[in-house]
């Protein structure tokens, strides 16, 4: 009954709401302001929610002084609280991840105007920087990674530009005489002026351009991302590596000072630094094993210096993927050293441990601790492509089949991986060439012809990706020869590399070896001779150009020589490829002489 006196109560008053009697008597309802906001009342807006909008002066004529900007706006438009700048700064690097590279950059150029702690300043600095440089503005991203480092530094602890030795900057002193700088030829007072006790030059202390590394950094990403960029886009190797070596020296006073709460962030920060030293490190061994600048105690020294740093940066953080390859990578280097004799196994008795120092022993071991930390990062990633594609090139010297099929799972991963492709099509051309010298049995020249179609098929992926790459186009042209194809498309490969006049030893040396192939031995003669100008002691350049003298241009005095060449470099050449190389030498020589002997006999006769 209650319920059935509520219902009807609620029906009355809903039928009395739709004739307009009753509690809610029905009304005209007033019409809502509507209409565009007009200038003067934007302007109306405060202060508080200007500067929570990010709102700024224009950046054109005088509103982009500071005094023009807070006589316009008021004394707090350039002090927002550290939240917004947080914000503002979140969304720059989101609008750079996203590919806006313009309309990051005006952000962060607005983002500079704020007033901000150093800290922030710092941080903005950098990723500005690493903008710039994602541009290629090279330049730009080393002006703001130096202004991030003046920032990073105490003013009154430097170091010299010459001998990168601390100088500490002397206080000013009344009546003293200027001095003008020996960096930038500019006359300071003395106040403003150092001396460098050991290498006795000036330098001024206002312009900071005349130092090269400051002193101890309070936050070492500066150091850190400067070091990359000095590596990787200038080259400058010695550079990156002074100023890594003072950021890791900097960082020991920062573990000294910080809190507790703060220790993980310092251990991360090391475990980055002691990573990207190690790099460093096994990049410059990469460089002087190609260039061959310096002796094999030397390269010795920085492999072992670069083990050291990435076995402590693991020790820190076992999960660091990209610290477990590049060990891997650097025992390959060691095992690498060791094949070619430029070092003996008692040298490495550090690394070893317990392992017998004996040469093959040690290459042995070295090797199989390359393999086990590759795997161990291919672990912890399946689709790490560079990982999976130095574990080929370590199991290509000894097994070609799983080599193989390494790289077949890399391509499925990472089709377009050029440098997987050219590796494939050598292994390939290798499996066919080393079937020449088998026993004969059913359908080997099917087989033969079947590898040199694929590695074929492999290099025509790798040229459709990099068309104007010489080293694919080569190594195309010279696949084509093998498995019998088109000769005029050869023909065109061969033009098409000429006419970009390539400058390298190696490439020269292809290009040769491909006109030689061709039937064209004068042009091959030019090429092989151009290369040897370009590097004296490229070993396979003058053995293929005392080949061509030999067997296709007659000239059997020359050739000797050109072989007699070869074996004077056996002493610094001493890897697989050379060695194979000295002993063809061997045979071709031997062969000359007893031709020249069986012509002296016949005419004798």
């Amino acid at each position: 009954a209650p319920m059935a006196a509520a219902m009807k109560e609620g029906e009355e008053s809903l039928r009395a709401r739709a004739t307009g009697r009753g509690m809610y008597p029905r009304t005209r309802l007033p019409s809502l302001p509507l209409h565009r906001i007009s200038h003067e009342e934007a302007a109306a807006t405060t202060e508080r929610a200007k500067r929570a909008v990010g709102y700024l002066a224009p950046l054109r004529g005088s509103l982009t002084d500071r005094a023009a900007a807070r006589a316009l706006h008021g004394e707090e438009t350039l002090r927002p609280d550290l939240e917004h700048v947080q914000s503002l700064h979140q969304r720059a690097v989101s609008l750079s991840e996203r590919g806006l590279k313009d309309d990051a950059r005006n952000l962060y150029e607005r983002l500079l105007q704020f007033e901000m702690s150093v800290a922030m300043r710092i941080l903005v600095l950098n990723n500005f920087a690493l903008l710039h440089e994602s541009k290629k503005n090279f330049k730009e991203s080393e002006r703001l990674y130096r202004q991030a480092m003046n920032l990073s530094v105490n003013p009154k602890d430097m170091y010299c530009r010459r001998c990168c030795k601390r100088t500490p900057v002397p206080a000013g002193e009344a009546g003293r005489e200027s001095a003008t700088c020996s960096s930038c030829g500019v006359r300071h007072a003395a106040a403003v002026s150092a001396v460098c006790k050991d290498c006795s030059l000036t330098l001024c202390v206002e312009c900071r351009e005349c130092w090269r590394v400051p002193g101890l950094l309070k936050s070492t990403q500066t150091a850190r991302n400067y070091s990359r960029f000095k590596q990787t886009q200038l080259g400058e190797f010695e550079e990156a590596e002074k100023l890594l070596f003072l950021a890791l020296s900097s960082l020991k006073r920062i573990v000294r000072e910080c809190s507790p709460k703060q220790g993980r962030l310092v251990q991360e920060e090391a475990c980055l630094l002691l990573s990207q030293y190690g790099e460093l490190l096994l990049h410059v061994v990469e460089r002087d094993l190609k260039e061959k600048s310096s002796p094999a105690s030397d390269v010795l020294d920085k492999l072992e210096l670069a083990v050291q740093y990435l076995t402590a940066s693991l020790e820190l953080n076992g999960r660091q993927i990209h610290s477990r390859f590049m060990l891997g990578k650097s025992y390959s280097a060691l095992a690498s050293l060791l094949s070619s004799k430029r070092i003996r196994g008692e040298q490495v008795t550090r690394l070893l441990g317990d392992v017998q120092a004996k040469q093959q022993d040690a290459q042995t071991a070295m090797t199989e601790r390359a393999t086990q930390h590759l795997n161990l990062a291919l672990q912890m990633d399946p689709n790490f492509t560079l990982a999976r594609f130095q574990l080929s090139l370590i199991l290509s010297e000894r097994n070609r089949l799983e080599s193989l099929k390494n790289l077949k799972v890399l391509l499925s991963i990472e089709p377009r991986h050029v440098p997987s492709l050219l590796e494939l099509g050598s292994l390939l051309q290798a499996c066919g060439e080393s079937m020449k010298s088998q026993r004969p049995f059913r359908r080997k020249e099917e087989w033969q012809q079947k590898f040199f179609l694929e590695a074929q098929a492999a290099y025509k992926r790798a040229m459709a990706m990099q068309p104007d790459s010489t080293v694919v186009l080569l190594a195309y042209g010279i696949s084509c020869l093998q498995s019998k194809s088109n000769e005029e498309e050869v023909r065109r490969i061969v033009q098409r590399v000429a006419e970009r006049k390539p400058t390298d030893a190696s490439i020269l040396c292809n290009l040769g070896c491909l006109l030689q192939k061709l039937g064209e031995h004068k042009r091959a003669e030019e090429a092989l001779f151009l290369a040897i100008a370009r590097a004296p002691e490229h070993l396979p350049s003058i053995y293929n150009l005392a080949r061509l003298q030999h067997y296709f241009l007659g000239n059997k005095q020359l050739a000797l020589r050109f072989y007699d060449k070869v074996l004077s470099l056996e002493e610094e050449e001493r890897d697989v490829r050379s060695q194979k190389i000295m002993k063809l030498t061997r045979d071709q020589k031997r062969f000359i002489r007893v031709t020249q002997g069986l012509k002296f006999i016949n005419s004798r006769s």
